[in-house]
C-alpha cells in the first residue's frame, strides 16, 4: 500500500525497511528526510 498526497510517495518502500510498532513516527521521519533533501 502506498498514500500519495501530492505525489509523494509517504510510504515509500518501508516493507523492505522492516516494520515498526510507530508507524506514524515513520511518517515524520520521513517527511523530515524529504523536506532536508531538498
Amino acid at each position: 500500500m502506498v498514500a500519495r498526497t501530492r505525489n509523494v510517495n509517504v510510504m515509500h518502500d518501508w516493507l523492505s525497511k522492516g516494520l515498526d510498532m510507530n508507524p506514524m513516527e515513520n511518517v515524520w521521519a520521513e517527511l523530515v528526510r524529504r523536506l532536508a533533501s531538498n
